[in-house]
């Protein structure tokens, strides 16, 4: 039995040509001197996730799905909420938050994992201050 999340999730997974995954990349994470270019589509249950490369060093473009989204904006909104009854509840973080700590901490030397450098939002999209992270209204399927 499906949740609500979960009939969200499917309405809400981003459509993306690959077109506007180059158009995002320049705009928001590459310089005007790099080069990108869009390898892939992977397969994703409700995110859109494009093997791209960045002067011909391999990187994973992930763009969440809407409800990720949506509790992510809603975090950073009011890091900190009232509940029903006044108490005050501490957000912490989101999904898309625990992604980014993830590959920041795995891509510290000392852990020698290969993995991809996370790459900083260069132009901010929205008021936004989580540095690798860009918040824009794209198609849905």
């Amino acid at each position: 039995m499906a949740t609500d999340d979960e009939d969200r999730r499917k309405l809400l997974k981003p459509n993306v040509s690959s077109e506007k995954v180059l158009s995002i990349l320049n705009e928001f994470y590459i310089a005007n001197d790099e080069k990108a270019e869009v390898v892939c589509e992977l397969d994703s249950y409700d995110d859109a996730n494009y093997l791209v490369k960045i002067d011909g060093e391999k990187a994973l473009l992930k763009i969440h799905n809407g409800v990720e989204s949506e509790k992510y904006i809603r975090v950073h909104s009011t890091k900190r909420s009232k509940l029903n009854n006044g108490e005050i509840l501490n957000c912490e973080g989101s999904v898309i938050d625990l992604h980014t700590a993830i590959f920041e901490h795995l891509a510290k030397p000392e852990y020698k994992v290969t993995t991809c450098t996370t790459i900083p939002v260069k132009s901010r999209c929205q008021e936004n201050e989580n540095a690798y992270v860009c918040i824009k209204e794209l198609p849905v399927s």
